[in-house]
C-alpha cells in the first residue's frame, strides 16, 4: 500500500488525462514547494468536481485487494453516480462486479478528499506516487 500521508495539505495543480493510454496524472505541490504526481494507469472510471484555483488535499484513500469492501462501497456508488438507497438489482450487480475486481487485485479505487477544492475518485488498474 502506498503511503499518501505526505499528500495531506498538498495542492492539486492540475489533472492531465491521456485518453489514448487511459492514464491520469495528478500534479501536486507540497508545502515544501516540491512537486510530485499521482500516476493512474488503466483508468476505467473517473470523476472530479469543483476544481478551483487552490485545491488542498485533506486525505488520499487507496483501496486495493487488502481492503474491506465496507470501507469503499459508498465511494463506488458515488463514482457511478448512484444513490445507494435507491439502487436496484442491476446497479447492485454492477457495484458488486467492481468490488470483486478490487478484491481480486485487478483494480484499485483512489479517492482524494479535499479540505478545499477538487474531489477526485478514480477506478483503475494501478496508482503510484512519483
Amino acid at each position: 500500500m502506498i503511503d499518501f500521508s505526505s499528500c495531506v495539505e498538498a495542492n492539486i495543480l492540475g489533472l492531465n488525462i491521456d485518453n489514448a493510454s487511459r492514464a491520469l496524472r495528478i500534479d501536486l505541490q507540497f508545502s515544501s514547494s516540491q512537486r510530485h504526481q499521482i500516476v493512474v494507469d488503466g483508468m476505467d472510471r473517473f470523476i472530479a468536481n469543483e476544481f478551483r484555483e487552490q485545491n488542498i488535499i485533506d486525505r488520499v484513500n487507496l483501496w486495493d485487494l487488502k481492503s474491506s469492501s465496507i470501507e469503499f462501497t459508498e465511494v463506488l456508488f458515488e463514482l457511478f453516480s448512484f444513490n445507494h438507497a435507491e439502487a436496484n438489482k442491476e446497479i447492485n450487480e454492477l457495484i458488486q462486479k467492481e468490488i470483486i475486481a478490487i478484491n481480486n487485485g485487478e483494480k484499485v479505487l483512489l479517492e482524494i478528499e479535499p479540505v478545499f477544492g477538487v474531489s477526485v475518485i478514480v477506478l483503475a488498474k494501478s496508482v503510484k506516487l512519483v
